[in-house]
């Protein structure tokens, strides 16, 4: 049988279409819109039909046990793709590129197409997760997947792609322009400094990560091992001031601290 030969069912989603989708809703995004959906089927439940004693909710209670058990695995309202990673570490799904991490190139992936979502798997697992994108345009990247290129090629930075589109928190974004300040036109110090910083978070939760980029800039110590020693709770090790020769042989005597004792008796 057709969909529309199925009179009940087409009855059923005239009537949700009706109740829950009339007017328009007015969603931020796919997770803001399940939301929504989900509050008004709870208040469904709480309503009670003409020529029944009990709630919607109630009825469906008592029908529940007597209903087939669900699958075992969830469904997943996707289509499915093999694709092979470019040496760019992109793959290719309807007119858009989505990035996949270094260790992928060359090789062949599964791409999951949800309506909202890309995913990329390979046989271990989900190595990439994109916000889905329509029609040509520039390829969706993650600055993680890249960030061993640019590593070796820090001068890349500010025309890469994937820096451009990248959204750093906050303490990460204070970071990056706290060194660009202090190594002034040698961006590419700065770079260096700050990818060094970002290789960092590998092995730790990303809070902690961000607490310790927030903690070397308040302390002032702007660079990644001032980022490091964050996380190992402890200071930056010093860095070795070169003195000039006239100034080598100054000396400064030592205080006496008794000098205050008298001058709070009076007697200095």
């Amino acid at each position: 049988m057709k969909a529309y030969a199925k009179g009940l069912v087409e009855g059923l989603v005239g009537y949700f279409r009706r109740t829950y989708l009339v007017p328009v809703l007015d969603a931020v995004d796919w997770a803001d819109l399940n939301r929504i959906l989900a509050e008004r089927c709870q208040a469904e439940e709480r309503l009670r039909r003409r020529g029944h004693s009990t709630t919607v909710g109630e009825r469906f209670a008592l029908e529940q046990p007597l209903l087939g058990p669900l699958p075992p695995n969830p469904f997943l309202a996707c289509t499915r793709h093999r694709v092979r990673v470019t040496q760019q570490q992109l793959v290719t799904f309807k007119e858009r590129q989505y990035s996949v991490p270094l260790r992928w190139v060359g090789q062949w992936l599964t791409l999951r197409a949800f309506a909202w979502e890309i995913q990329v798997w390979s046989s271990i697992g989900c190595v990439a997760r994109h916000q889905r994108a329509f029609g040509p345009g520039d390829p969706v990247t993650d600055f993680w997947h890249y960030l061993p290129v640019l590593q070796r090629k820090p001068g890349a930075f500010d025309q890469a792609i994937p820096v451009r589109q990248a959204s750093f928190p906050t303490e990460v974004q204070a970071l990056l322009e706290a060194l660009e300040t202090k190594h002034g036109d040698d961006r590419r110090r700065a770079h260096r400094e700050f990818l060094s910083a970002c290789s960092l978070a590998a092995d730790v939760e990303p809070v902690r990560w961000f607490a310790a980029c927030a903690t070397a800039v308040v302390r002032g110590e702007v660079s990644a091992a001032g980022v490091k020693a964050a996380l190992r709770g402890g200071a930056a090790p010093a860095t070795k001031v070169l003195i000039p020769a006239p100034l080598a042989t100054v000396t400064v005597l030592a205080g006496d601290p008794q000098q205050y004792s008298l001058l709070l008796a009076g007697t200095a």
